[in-house]
């Protein structure tokens, strides 16, 4: 009887929990707030164990070998090249002065000649990089800053990808640092009580050329906008011959790459493994992962980073599921026919050492059938420095574009002395008001406070 007990299959509630698993959470206990909460760590560890013994039996975690000698070998002359991005932090006021430049770093491994590394300044733009209105900056200005400098950030780096491909076409790989695709909804016009109140500027015709290669940039309207052009980039990178992938090392506070994965298990692979209903299975482990109704769990959301970190050991991935970055039950209704042609990104997760958090990959559908290849040289990339875990060329490329403080600083400052003193000579009260509060950083500044200037 005992032995025929010990043959009985488990339940997935009644296996083993892993040893590693333990491990990893000591690892993540150092990212709680204190005081650690017992129940949080204990769920974590439950689900991870639970969603790791159910992706092993389906097939959905590769293992990498460590072999730098083969993987070497098998990429010798194969151009790589690594794209990234950076902005001036110059005030957003107005029409949006900005200054960025995306740099692209090259290297041919294998080659040992004085060629084999090339860095290049893809795009640069010291300009006004939004259209204004009829009434002036003060009138039309857009009163989120901060969409204003993503959606600047996000398209000049696509820019410089679709650059780097067309002035060097025989790469193998093309790597973004951050998101390959990202959501869109938010950089549209301001509508309050079904009115517009503001409109998402349009990018001026120095922007488009800048963004968009030659024979792409003669726009107007509507296709001058930011996702008009952003789309287009995208679907110029995925006409490429070259695997264009995106890698993101910072921890994420999403739980969408869980729900994918969930979303892509079927019930004819979960059955033989649960003691449950797979659909009510599904239903309990998205309440635990992203617990906002559950008043026990405080809260508290396990997001991607956290719960793929504790899954994976150091070399291995998950198999690569589609995300929907942009929604159309929130898109603009002005805007859903676009935003409808968006691609959706293949995301995976890599956990290159057990230092640090998992990358996040984001290829292209068409990139697919290289997945295991791209995943193999992005781990390799990130071994190449001891306990670091980052592609090392995207750390190069990311010091080469970046624009320093001390830079922009001067620059900022001149702007910022030169448009108050206009907007004082004016004698217009409201001006100089719009003008102070756009350009004080924050409301403890002397300037904001009440009657200080009268």
């Amino acid at each position: 009887e005992e032995k025929a007990e010990e043959k009985k299959p488990r339940s997935m509630k009644e296996k083993i929990r892993q040893p590693h698993i333990l491990e990893k959470m000591l690892q993540v206990t150092g990212d709680l707030s204190a005081p650690a909460q017992h129940r949080f760590l204990q769920t974590v560890e439950h689900l991870a164990s639970a969603l790791r013994e159910i992706l092993l039996e389906t097939g959905r975690i590769i293992h990498i070998k460590k072999d730098h000698a083969t993987l070497w070998k098998s990429v010798a002359w194969k151009p790589i090249g690594f794209v990234d991005g950076g902005l001036a932090n110059l005030s957003m006021l107005g029409s949006a002065p900005i200054a960025a430049r995306v740099g692209g770093y090259t290297v041919v491994p294998g080659d040992h000649s004085p060629e084999r590394e090339k860095f290049t300044v893809l795009k640069c733009l010291i300009d006004e990089l939004y259209t204004s209105g009829d009434e002036g900056v003060f009138s039309d200005s857009f009163p989120d800053f901060g969409a204003l400098r993503d959606a600047a950030r996000i398209s000049i780096e696509a820019g410089g990808a679709v650059n780097l491909l067309q002035e060097q076409p025989e790469l193998a790989w093309v790597m973004l640092h951050g998101s390959l695709v990202s959501p869109v909804s938010r950089y549209t016009d301001v509508i309050q009580n079904g009115e517009v109140k503001h409109r998402f500027p349009n990018f001026s015709a120095k922007a488009i050329e800048t963004l968009l290669p030659g024979g792409e940039n003669n726009r107007q309207g509507k296709e001058s906008n930011f996702i008009s052009i952003y789309l287009r980039q995208l679907e110029l990178l995925m006409e490429s011959d070259a695997v264009v992938c995106g890698v993101v090392e910072r921890p994420g506070t999403t739980t969408t790459v869980c729900h994918s994965v969930l979303d892509n298990l079927t019930d004819y692979e979960l059955e033989p493994l649960l003691d449950t209903n797979p659909t009510e299975w599904r239903r309990t482990f998205r309440k635990l992962i992203d617990p906002s109704d559950d008043e026990d769990m405080e809260g508290q959301r396990i997001t991607d980073s956290l719960l793929f970190r504790c899954v994976l050991e150091p070399g291995e991935a998950i198999l690569p599921v589609p995300v929907e970055r942009n929604l159309l039950r929130k898109a603009p209704e002005a805007w859903k026919t676009v935003i409808g042609r968006y691609p959706k990104p293949m995301v995976s997760y890599l956990q290159p050492t057990e230092w640090n958090a998992p990358v996040r990959i984001e290829f292209f559908e068409k990139d697919l059938p290289h997945f295991r290849s791209t995943a193999e040289l992005i781990m390799h990339c990130c071994l190449l420095l001891p306990r670091y875990a980052f592609p090392v060329g995207l750390d190069i490329v990311d010091k080469y574009a970046k624009i320093p403080n001390w830079m922009s600083r001067p620059f900022n400052t001149r702007m910022a002395v030169s448009t108050l003193k206009q907007a004082l000579d004016s004698g217009d009260e409201k001006l100089f008001d719009s003008v102070r509060h756009i350009l004080c950083g924050s409301g403890r500044e002397w300037l904001l406070r009440p009657g200080i200037y009268r």
